[in-house]
């Protein structure tokens, strides 16, 4: 993938490290791996750039404990220069709101995605529901868990996303574990897996624009990413990895 591409995968790496919001015991030695695709692909070079799909898969995994994962505290991910994230041009909620009124009361336009976790604890494992939607300002990733069986769960919390100067990387986004999600109804939780998709577009001025554009995303090309994962026994993991057009 090229450099067009770059700085428009914030939003749904955002979701697929948000969802580290789940914890487990021990202090297991932890594998982190996470990679995606991005839609569709552009083997020409458009007359304006076009909106873009990106689906991310995070895993997570531990030698200990069942092979689970210990507590994540929080992750900090990093992207590179590249192509538009146009989240300021999109309406935006606020999770207090989702927190107290659900969903329905986000304005329309500021849902950007949906995907799913898998969390693991002892004698449960449990399928949450996820929905994504744009943070106050353009500076944020907001993140609403949902899910009843076993376990209730139904959270809003925000990611927020920074814009860097200079270096290798433009994009900072910092996905903090609540607390009521490391510990569910006593019970803690281990993320397993996590899936997720972005695309959203709005008509703006006359003319459909992208949450995520691009200008180019030939066949197998592939976004460099950088994420760092703290977990709470004081332990990090760094991973590299990479989006692939296609």
């Amino acid at each position: 993938m090229t450099s067009h591409l770059r700085s428009a995968l914030p939003s749904l790496a955002a979701a697929s490290l948000a969802l580290s919001a789940f914890a487990a015991p021990g202090l297991a030695a932890t594998e982190v791996s996470f990679d995606g695709h991005v839609t569709p692909v552009i083997r020409e070079v458009p007359k304006r750039p076009l909106s873009m799909t990106l689906r991310i898969v995070l895993r997570l995994s531990g030698d200990e404990q069942n092979g689970l994962a210990p507590t994540l505290d929080r992750s900090v991910v990093h992207f590179p220069y590249g192509s538009a994230l146009n989240s300021r041009m999109f309406p935006s909620c606020d999770p207090n709101t989702i927190n107290r009124r659900g969903p329905p009361a986000c304005p329309a336009g500021s849902l950007i995605g949906r995907g799913h976790a898998i969390g693991v604890g002892v004698d449960v494992r449990q399928r949450l529901a996820v929905t994504l939607f744009n943070g106050r300002g353009g500076r944020s990733v907001i993140f609403h868990l949902r899910g009843s069986n076993p376990l209730r769960v139904n959270t809003a919390f925000a990611a927020p996303l920074r814009r860097l100067r200079g270096g290798r990387w433009n994009f900072e986004l910092t996905v903090p574990v609540p607390d009521n999600l490391k510990v569910v109804a006593g019970v803690e939780l281990s993320l397993v897996e996590f899936v997720s998709t972005v695309h959203a577009t709005r008509r703006i001025g006359g003319r459909r624009r992208g949450y995520i554009e691009a200008w180019s995303c030939p066949p197998g090309a592939r976004v460099p990413l950088r994420g760092n994962f703290f977990f709470i026994n004081g332990t990090n993991v760094l991973v590299s990895s990479w989006i692939r057009c296609g």
